[in-house]
């Protein structure tokens, strides 16, 4: 019981800043930052034991800088190359827009793209927590979410009519 009673201290020492956002307070200050994703066309972006990685309209870029394995291997990702000035710079205005809309921090974020170029589907993880890593954010519009869409591994509930919240369970 101690050990239990330890693990939850734990946890609750390790929260993130998305615990004192509502999930409906989360989900819109994400979506608030669909316009830059949209006019960048970010697919992907975040942290690894490579450091940072960005993929968006300009190509697909990842920090080399971490460690001797990175520099060898290119992080085992296929098709990357080192950020340049503006990656970072491209970077750095998304997490900007991400921190004006009251977004808590990423560990990673994806989105895919209709031909009219808004965002269709988006997932975002929030970092910084020790159980952050397990909660995840999945814009899904109309997304019809039944029992069924559950398993015993994962699961989700709606946020409202297109954003699901989706964690280990």
């Amino acid at each position: 019981m101690r050990v239990i009673t330890s693990l939850v201290i734990l946890a609750a020492a390790f929260s993130t800043a998305s615990c004192s956002m509502s999930r409906l307070e989360i989900v819109r200050s994400f979506q608030a930052t669909f316009p830059i994703i949209e006019e960048m066309q970010v697919t992907e972006m975040g942290t690894g034991r490579c450091g940072y990685h960005f993929e968006y309209l300009r190509g697909k870029f990842l920090d080399l800088s971490k460690d001797d394995w990175c520099v060898r291997t290119g992080g085992g990702l296929v098709g990357y190359k080192p950020f340049d000035d503006q990656a970072w710079a491209d970077r750095d205005s998304l997490l900007a827009a991400l921190e004006r809309n009251g977004a808590p921090g990423l560990h990673r974020f994806n989105a895919r793209f209709g031909s009219d170029g808004h965002v269709t589907r988006a997932s975002f993880v929030p970092s910084g927590g020790f159980l952050s890593m397990y909660e995840e954010y999945i814009y899904h519009p109309g997304h019809g979410l039944t029992a069924e869409d559950r398993d015993d591994s994962w699961c989700m509930e709606p946020v409202d009519q297109d954003w699901l919240r989706g964690w280990g369970c």
